[in-house]
């Protein structure tokens, strides 16, 4: 997440959004405790989370661009303004299901029933999705590792902060900055070790005004030199064995081969449907209110009903 503090506030900041509200229903509130959030608002989304505090907030007319009050800055408790760019999407928060989802699958969990790809019920709030939580939780809880880590966290590794580090393989250069580091294998917490794997990929509509042309495009894209390149200028691994192969280090007794091979025997791709990008926003919200102490089967019984409603309203993306 990208935010850059605004020097003034301009007087039409009201102005940038709308704000609607929810009619009241004509039942009485519960008896104990009134009315709580969920029973005007469903499906609530947090898009800002670093900070002690938060408050106002108000969307840009394009809806692309949120400007909002926070405290957060180190020695100031008076609130700032930030600007949060939403136009090419919050790639902070795709590190949490990236991240972290391969230690929930490692639990015997998942993101969603991939016999069906039409629920996720069972799967991302059964038993062993909710042990993974309980334990993800306690390491925050146990002080195994801090609920929130620093701007950079292989940094803080570097800097001899933190024993550990959990990361990938763009990080895996920098490792020969810390005199005893080594690389480990993923850790199996029940149902083997998992790695997240599968890139967001290429695809043609089916109306497209052009298809030939742009499957001719993603075939020569495609070429073993040209997936070499990107290997080497992204430090990622190489998309097939040819690639690899004219990739330095990747090639076999390579330096980073280890990455490969690992890949190759505990890589979990991404779930393959267009429900993905509804999919992971949920998770890692889910997965944050885990960390901050939330309870952990209310959270993944919202999420998981969340995105059964997702997949309900969309007809399962065609599945």
């Amino acid at each position: 997440m990208k935010c850059a503090r605004l020097g003034t506030l301009l007087a039409a900041l009201a102005a940038a959004g709308a704000v609607g509200l929810a009619q009241a229903p004509a039942a009485s509130p519960p008896a104990a405790g009134g009315w709580q959030e969920r029973d005007f608002l469903s499906r609530i989304r947090r898009l800002t989370v670093e900070g002690r505090r938060a408050g106002e907030g108000y969307w840009a007319p394009d809806g692309k661009r949120l400007v909002f009050q926070s405290e957060r800055e180190p020695g100031n408790p008076f609130y700032q303004i930030y600007l949060l760019d939403l136009g090419t999407g919050d790639t902070g928060t795709e590190w949490w299901t990236y991240g972290y989802s391969p230690f929930l699958q490692s639990f015997g969990g998942d993101l969603i029933d991939r016999n069906t790809y039409t629920t996720a019920s069972g799967v991302l709030n059964g038993g062993q999705a909710i042990a993974w939580a309980n334990w993800f939780q306690g390491l925050v809880k146990n002080k195994y590792a801090p609920a929130k880590s620093g701007t950079d966290a292989f940094a803080d590794f570097v800097n001899g902060k933190s024993a550990m580090v959990w990361s990938g393989i763009w990080n895996a250069g920098n490792i020969s900055k810390v005199k005893d580091g080594v690389i480990m294998p993923p850790p199996d917490l029940g149902a083997g070790p998992k790695i997240g794997g599968g890139s967001w990929q290429w695809a043609i509509s089916s109306g497209c005004a052009n298809a030939a042309g742009a499957l001719d495009y993603i075939k020569f894209s495609m070429q073993p030199k040209y997936l070499a390149a990107f290997a080497t200028k992204q430090n990622v691994i190489p998309a097939t064995e040819e690639a690899a192969a004219m990739t330095p280090g990747w090639e076999e007794g390579g330096n980073k081969r280890f990455f490969l091979d690992e890949s190759k025997k505990f890589a979990l791709i991404r779930p393959p449907t267009p429900a993905y990008p509804f999919i992971t926003t949920t998770y890692a919200k889910a997965a944050q209110d885990i960390i901050a102490g939330g309870d952990a089967k209310q959270i993944l019984d919202q999420a998981a009903s969340d995105i059964d409603q997702n997949l309900k309203s969309n007809n399962n993306y065609g599945a």
